[in-house]
Protein backbone atom coordinates (compact mmCIF):
# COMPACT_ATOMS: atom_id res chain seq x y z
CA UNK A 1 0.00 0.00 0.00
CA UNK A 2 1.49 3.37 -0.75
CA UNK A 3 0.74 5.95 1.75
CA UNK A 4 -0.64 9.25 0.48
CA UNK A 5 0.66 12.12 2.93
CA UNK A 6 -2.01 14.39 1.58
CA UNK A 7 -5.60 13.66 1.99
CA UNK A 8 -9.35 15.67 0.31
CA UNK A 9 -9.98 16.23 4.03
CA UNK A 10 -7.17 19.21 3.87
CA UNK A 11 -8.23 20.07 0.52
CA UNK A 12 -9.43 23.20 -1.10
CA UNK A 13 -9.91 24.69 -4.33
CA UNK A 14 -7.97 27.61 -5.22
CA UNK A 15 -9.50 30.61 -7.59
CA UNK A 16 -8.49 28.67 -10.54
CA UNK A 17 -10.74 26.01 -9.47
CA UNK A 18 -7.76 23.40 -9.02
CA UNK A 19 -7.82 21.10 -5.86
CA UNK A 20 -4.67 22.28 -3.68
CA UNK A 21 -4.04 19.50 -1.13
CA UNK A 22 -2.60 20.30 2.44
CA UNK A 23 -0.24 18.24 4.31
CA UNK A 24 -1.39 17.02 7.07
CA UNK A 25 0.77 16.50 10.37
CA UNK A 26 0.72 14.65 13.69
CA UNK A 27 2.04 16.52 16.83
CA UNK A 28 2.19 14.45 19.87
CA UNK A 29 2.28 15.86 23.30
CA UNK A 30 3.64 13.61 26.52
CA UNK A 31 2.31 15.22 29.28
CA UNK A 32 5.21 16.09 31.84
CA UNK A 33 2.43 15.42 34.54
CA UNK A 34 -1.37 14.44 34.11
CA UNK A 35 -3.55 17.42 33.31
CA UNK A 36 -7.11 17.73 34.94
CA UNK A 37 -9.68 17.81 32.24
CA UNK A 38 -10.93 21.12 33.13
CA UNK A 39 -7.74 22.66 32.77
CA UNK A 40 -7.61 21.16 28.94
CA UNK A 41 -9.96 24.25 27.80
CA UNK A 42 -8.09 27.47 28.30
CA UNK A 43 -5.31 25.48 26.93
CA UNK A 44 -6.94 24.66 23.62
CA UNK A 45 -8.35 27.71 23.02
CA UNK A 46 -4.58 29.43 23.33
CA UNK A 47 -4.08 27.26 20.81
CA UNK A 48 -6.41 27.73 18.70
CA UNK A 49 -6.25 31.44 18.85
CA UNK A 50 -2.67 31.29 17.79
CA UNK A 51 -3.57 28.61 14.83
CA UNK A 52 -2.68 30.50 11.01
CA UNK A 53 -3.45 30.15 7.35
CA UNK A 54 -0.13 28.17 7.57
CA UNK A 55 -1.20 25.60 10.50
CA UNK A 56 -5.03 24.72 11.11
CA UNK A 57 -5.55 22.43 14.00
CA UNK A 58 -7.99 20.01 12.65
CA UNK A 59 -8.39 18.27 16.21
CA UNK A 60 -6.94 15.89 19.09
CA UNK A 61 -7.25 12.21 20.72
CA UNK A 62 -6.75 12.89 24.09
CA UNK A 63 -5.35 9.45 26.12
CA UNK A 64 -6.64 9.54 29.18
CA UNK A 65 -5.64 7.58 32.62
CA UNK A 66 -7.55 5.49 34.96
CA UNK A 67 -8.76 8.98 36.46
CA UNK A 68 -10.06 10.63 33.67
CA UNK A 69 -6.93 12.72 33.68
CA UNK A 70 -4.89 13.65 30.70
CA UNK A 71 -1.88 11.61 29.73
CA UNK A 72 -1.35 12.56 26.03
CA UNK A 73 -2.25 14.63 23.05
CA UNK A 74 -1.93 13.44 19.18
CA UNK A 75 -3.41 16.68 17.27
CA UNK A 76 -3.87 16.63 13.91
CA UNK A 77 -2.84 19.62 11.70
CA UNK A 78 -3.07 20.93 7.91
CA UNK A 79 -0.37 22.79 7.38
CA UNK A 80 2.57 24.48 4.52
CA UNK A 81 5.18 22.21 6.87
CA UNK A 82 6.19 21.46 9.97
CA UNK A 83 7.82 24.89 10.64
CA UNK A 84 4.48 26.56 10.79
CA UNK A 85 3.55 24.33 13.32
CA UNK A 86 6.56 24.48 15.81
CA UNK A 87 5.85 28.55 15.42
CA UNK A 88 2.30 27.74 16.33
CA UNK A 89 3.43 25.88 19.85
CA UNK A 90 6.59 28.53 20.56
CA UNK A 91 3.72 30.79 21.49
CA UNK A 92 1.70 28.32 23.47
CA UNK A 93 4.90 26.89 25.62
CA UNK A 94 2.93 25.63 28.67
CA UNK A 95 1.99 23.09 25.75
CA UNK A 96 5.37 20.74 25.37
CA UNK A 97 5.44 18.13 22.15
CA UNK A 98 7.20 15.44 21.54
CA UNK A 99 7.23 16.09 17.92
CA UNK A 100 5.73 16.55 14.82
CA UNK A 101 5.47 14.05 11.79
CA UNK A 102 3.85 13.63 8.30
CA UNK A 103 0.29 11.94 8.47
CA UNK A 104 -2.63 10.34 6.60
CA UNK A 105 -5.68 9.02 8.03
CA UNK A 106 -7.05 5.14 7.69
CA UNK A 107 -10.87 5.33 8.34
CA UNK A 108 -12.30 1.46 8.84
CA UNK A 109 -15.17 2.34 6.02
CA UNK A 110 -12.63 2.21 3.49
CA UNK A 111 -11.48 -1.50 4.16
CA UNK A 112 -15.42 -2.86 4.78
CA UNK A 113 -16.56 -5.08 1.85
Amino acid sequence: MQWNLSSDVGSYRNTKKEVMYVPKYMAIHTLPEPMKSEDVEPLARKVAANATLDAYWVGTQVQLDDKGQVLRFICEWNAKDVKSVEEVFAKVPELPYDGIYPMTKLDSIDFRE
